[in-house]
């Protein structure tokens, strides 16, 4: 397995807890995922993992179970042009590969965190021949000798900046203080900071950009993630981590205006008080995005 690939979090820790596992109420913005039905769907299997492939789309997902790296192939077995034993569904017809909850990789030391990025599907494709036409990579891959789910685990807090573009109404969020300042000095007003992240954590905040509007959005659902993408976003990777839900975490809300026609339909914030001020303005609450870290959790990391 290439070095470059793995993820050096912690060699024990699985970056793969589900989005599910939060509170929040997900609204596919411009796009819904793609609607499988049986005259498209063929079912088959990875090693021991389940896969589900969308012959219109070319969309293969992935779900619990083993599937198996190059190391411990057979030559015949590297040379398939096929995903499956069964040669039901050809590698070279998969665009878009997406894999779900308790998916692991055999003989791996830790885990692969596939973002959507150009990065990580050339990280892919050198290890897994044949994949000629993806396009698209998103999910976790572990290691199949630990426990899943994974417990929570996270890495250091750092301040999220929020930036606001007076011109186009798009809030940007942000742990890159070079990035914030970059885009204050292109004439974004400094919103200071939003609140508090993890730099990584099993709770994955996901970034996408929407290149003819000009609006960020932010998600921890990968299911939204692919429909944004499916729908011309550009992938930008991991944002940030999120919280798990404890007594010491704080919600983040977001908010969505319906009458928006470009960027800035979207908002997050911790304050509940700016969202029913927008509420009160028209805008739709959407509950809660995701969780960060407040109160015990800060005074922890600061020992």
């Amino acid at each position: 397995m290439k070095k470059s690939v793995l993820i050096g979090f912690c060699a024990t820790i699985l970056l793969a807890v589900s989005a599910s596992a939060l509170t929040t109420t997900t609204v596919y913005a411009e796009s819904q995922p793609p609607v499988m039905t049986e005259k498209n769907t063929v079912i088959s299997t990875w090693g021991t993992a389940k896969v589900t492939f969308d012959t219109k789309t070319g969309t293969l997902r992935v779900e619990n179970g083993v599937i198996y790296d190059a190391a411990t192939l057979s030559e015949v077995e590297k040379n398939s042009e096929f995903v499956d034993a069964s040669q039901k569904i050809a590698r070279k017809e998969v665009k878009h590969l997406l894999f779900g909850e308790n998916v692991s990789i055999k003989n791996s030391e830790s885990a692969w965190q596939l973002d959507g990025t150009a990065t990580s599907l050339a990280q892919f494709k050198e290890e897994f021949t044949h994949f000629d036409q993806l396009t698209f990579i998103l999910g976790e891959l572990g290691n199949p000798n630990l426990p899943y789910p994974a417990p929570f685990a996270h890495g250091v807090i750092q301040d999220v900046y929020r930036a606001y573009n007076p011109n186009s109404g798009d809030h940007l969020y942000t742990m890159s203080k070079d990035e914030f300042n970059y885009v204050v000095d292109k004439g974004w007003k400094n919103e200071a900071v939003a609140y508090a992240g993890y730099d990584w954590s099993t709770v994955p905040i996901y970034r996408i950009y929407n290149p003819n509007s000009g609006e960020h959005m932010f998600t921890t659902s990968q299911d939204e993630y692919f429909a944004l993408y499916e729908a011309t976003w550009i992938p930008e990777g991991i944002s940030f981590g999120a919280a798990e839900q404890t007594m010491n975490t704080q919600a983040v809300y977001r908010a969505f205006n319906p009458n928006a026609k470009g960027p800035g339909s979207h908002l997050f914030t911790k304050n509940a008080s700016e969202i029913q001020h927008l509420v009160n303005l028209g805008w739709k609450n959407e509950g809660t995005a995701y969780f960060v870290p407040t109160g015990a959790d800060m005074l922890e990391n600061t020992k």
